[in-house]
């Protein structure tokens, strides 16, 4: 009974966690360019109980063999790199058309990079672009002869310009004195080997890990990596009302099965013991 108990344990310890991180999508839902995750269990192996044995000469089937489980196990919590919807946002913000696209950011001028899928963009200090969260946003600088830069840095707007991106991650300014315009810088993007592979990083980023593979050679829209859309935003890929019917909604009553069960082995448990006792 003992075995039993722990085998229920490890089940509904899963289950708990994968009710956690449905509820973790769906608190995220309205975050533009938010991943939903994904979570995937294991059984966990206890022992052999009895091996199975072959065929006989004479034809007669042999057994199969009696394995005992311990339940389940998390085995890995990935994000899923579909696509969201896209809705308008100001002419500062930018969405992908490819869904394994990130722009490049830095919370430390560059020494550390930290990727996004959200492209809500504002002004910030020094009219510098930064994400809505305050990150700067690394591009390449375009001189007036049309040639662009190699070195990474963060974007400038210029002042007393308006600003505009095209489908390149081209951003060109208007003077609103003269009229007169300039493209001025064309924003970095990158990819992954495997996206699902990132984890969490700060103000809605992502961070490179052992799983995902070292980021790729930084470059620009137009390129294989895909374009952008001026003027819109990914919404986050999580449907709540379908994470809440297919997520929470089945573990939930999975949990209550298996805490009625719990209930049921410690009922006889206490019976066996009181006779036990006489």
């Amino acid at each position: 009974m003992l075995s039993d108990l722990s085998s229920l344990q490890n089940s509904i310890a899963a289950d708990q966690f994968k009710i956690a991180i449905s509820t973790e999508n769906i608190a995220n839902s309205n975050l533009i360019g938010y991943k939903r995750k994904e979570v995937e269990f294991t059984s966990v192996f206890s022992k052999l109980l009895k091996p199975g044995t072959e065929n006989s000469q004479g034809g007669l089937g042999g057994t199969n063999p009696q394995e005992r489980s311990m339940g389940l196990k998390v085995t890995s919590v990935s994000r899923q790199f579909t696509a969201g919807a896209l809705t308008d946002g100001t002419t500062l913000d930018l969405a992908f058309t490819n869904n394994n696209t990130f722009f490049v950011v830095s919370p430390d001028g560059g020494n550390r990079f930290l990727y996004s899928r959200s492209g809500k963009f504002r002004a910030g200090s020094n009219n510098k672009l930064v994400t809505a969260d305050g990150l700067p946003v690394y591009g390449y600088k375009i001189d007036e002869g049309g040639f662009r830069s190699n070195v990474l840095e963060q974007i400038d707007l210029g002042t007393g310009q308006t600003p505009v991106w095209d489908a390149q991650g081209k951003l060109t300014v208007t003077d609103s004195v003269t009229g007169t315009t300039k493209t001025i810088f064309q924003i970095a993007i990158t990819a992954f080997a495997n996206p699902s592979g990132l984890t969490d990083g700060n103000s809605n980023t992502f961070k490179q890990s052992v799983s995902s593979g070292s980021a790729y050679d930084f470059t620009v829209p137009g390129t294989t990596l895909g374009t952008v859309v001026p003027g819109k935003l990914e919404e986050a890929n999580v449907d709540a009302g379908e994470e809440t019917l297919t997520g929470i909604l089945p573990t939930q009553r999975y949990l209550q099965a298996k805490y009625t069960a719990v209930q049921a082995i410690l009922n006889t448990t206490d019976k066996f013991l009181q006779a036990v006792a006489g």
